[in-house]
């Protein structure tokens, strides 16, 4: 069985293979997803699995040149960056009072159906005591009471 050294050494000349190949045919339009390359249809046709792109530092420092030249050539779209959405204060206010609301509404259907339980539970007691007053009597005496 290879070695982890010599699987790696291994997909990194499958995938420079597969680059050029791409060059050649001339189909790498085929192989674009957004502003990147399918990793995992790259993955697949040079037969390892689609982590070893990740997890070979060869095979993704390879790529990642490989896709700025695409760029630099126009092949490939710019590489679409992750701009954090700041918030304006306003916006955080409104978020805010709409979740207190949804708390405050909450609480309060909360309270009602606490009152609402607290009241049968009372009613059960009541009831609860009747027949054990009943219960008893019947086991003392051997006959039933009437109301």
């Amino acid at each position: 069985m290879a070695s982890g050294i010599e699987l790696a050494k291994r997909n990194y000349q499958l995938f420079e293979q597969w680059k050029e190949d791409r060059i050649t045919a001339g189909d790498i339009a085929d192989y674009i997803r957004g502003s990147i390359l399918n990793r995992r249809k790259i993955a697949e046709e040079c037969g390892f699995s689609p982590s070893a792109i990740n997890q070979n530092p060869a095979i993704k420092a390879s790529l990642a040149s490989y896709e700025e030249d695409l760029r630099q050539k126009e092949v490939l779209p710019p590489k679409k960056t992750k701009t954090p959405e700041i918030a304006s204060e306003g916006a955080l206010k409104e978020r805010s009072a709409k979740q207190n609301e949804r708390a405050e509404n909450r609480v309060k259907a909360l309270e009602e159906k606490n009152t609402l339980l607290t009241a049968e539970v009372h009613e059960l007691r009541v009831k609860l005591r009747k027949y054990e007053f009943l219960d008893k009597h019947l086991a003392d005496t051997g006959r039933m009471v009437k109301f």
